[in-house]
């Protein structure tokens, strides 16, 4: 089974097709850069036309640059402030149609490595550190996000 996942970063939208057996990308990724201002309609109206890109239908993985809790950003890192109370998740949707699962970015990765990359097997503590427009991180304790 394939999904599409979608990275929303300070600087640019980023989406490609996942396998979900094997974790790897299974197409090009396709950018587009961050509206600036990275106010919600704008970057909700971007992620739509990455979406439309691949003529997907189905559920979005989404990565988010934010403290990400039941779909609404609590936080707002390298983008507007306005996210802020935002339900990202039904944003999103409204504008492409999919539904949407948005995860803070550094989670998602830290999962996807626990699962499928350098953290998989590994007892005592993992750390990922992920370098973009801006830094975040994942702490792992014997496979479990701390």
């Amino acid at each position: 089974m394939e999904i599409l996942g979608l990275d929303i970063g300070g600087t640019g939208i980023k989406g490609g097709m996942v396998n979900l057996k094997s974790g790897e990308m299974v197409s090009e990724r396709f950018r587009l850069n961050t509206p600036k201002p990275s106010l919600p309609k704008a970057v909700a109206e971007t992620a739509a036309k990455i979406i439309e890109h691949f003529d997907y239908q189905g559920i979005v993985g989404c990565g988010f640059p934010a403290i990400v809790k039941n779909g609404t950003a609590h936080s707002a890192a390298n983008i507007h402030s306005s996210w802020i109370g935002t339900h990202a998740e039904e944003l999103i949707s409204k504008e492409s149609g999919c539904q949407i699962f948005a995860c803070n970015d550094a989670d998602v990765a830290g999962l996807a490595e626990m699962r499928f990359g350098a953290g998989k097997g590994k007892s005592g503590s993992v750390l990922l550190i992920t370098i973009g427009t801006g830094l975040g991180s994942a702490l792992f304790t014997d496979g479990k996000m701390v």
